[in-house]
């Protein structure tokens, strides 16, 4: 099974981070793969929308792994590595010329935001919850800055 997989079902492009087992956390393997995955989202003419969601019912995504990012804080190369893979990702997924959705149920951890601040659209349902850092409240990083 792999953490992050594509389904096509003309018109809509579906983007599922598929670790319900660790709430959706996206490991630097994942953001690696998000440009060979809007790659093929962008080749396909007959795709006009593309979604991000988790899967499962328990979490849109608990954020990073956190595991991943303990186990990189005594290799700074490994750590820029991993920022750069959710820069490039988001670059790529932001760059994507058909809109893009996030559509949010349940939990969304604080580096969620992120993921789906790149989207011009955000759905989330009722049963969604979300956390946010102080140095995100205080970066303007939850407003939406970019005109559609």
């Amino acid at each position: 099974m792999s953490d992050l997989k594509l389904e096509t079902a003309a018109p809509l492009a579906w983007l599922i981070l598929n670790r319900p087992e660790r709430r959706n956390a996206v490991t630097s393997a994942m953001w690696q793969g998000v440009p060979d995955m809007a790659q093929i989202i962008e080749a396909d003419d007959e795709l006009r929308v593309a979604l991000l969601r988790g899967a499962g019912q328990e979490a849109f995504s608990a954020g990073a792994d956190i595991a991943e990012m303990q186990a990189a804080l005594s290799a700074p190369e490994r750590m820029r590595a991993m920022q750069d893979a959710v820069q490039v990702a988001q670059d790529v997924w932001a760059r994507l010329p058909i809109p893009t959705i996030a559509v949010i149920h349940g939990a969304c951890g604080p580096s969620s935001l992120e993921k789906y601040h790149a989207g011009l659209c955000r759905a989330a349902s009722r049963h969604m919850t979300w956390a946010a850092s102080r140095g995100m409240l205080a970066s303007g990083c939850l407003g939406t800055r970019r005109g559609v």
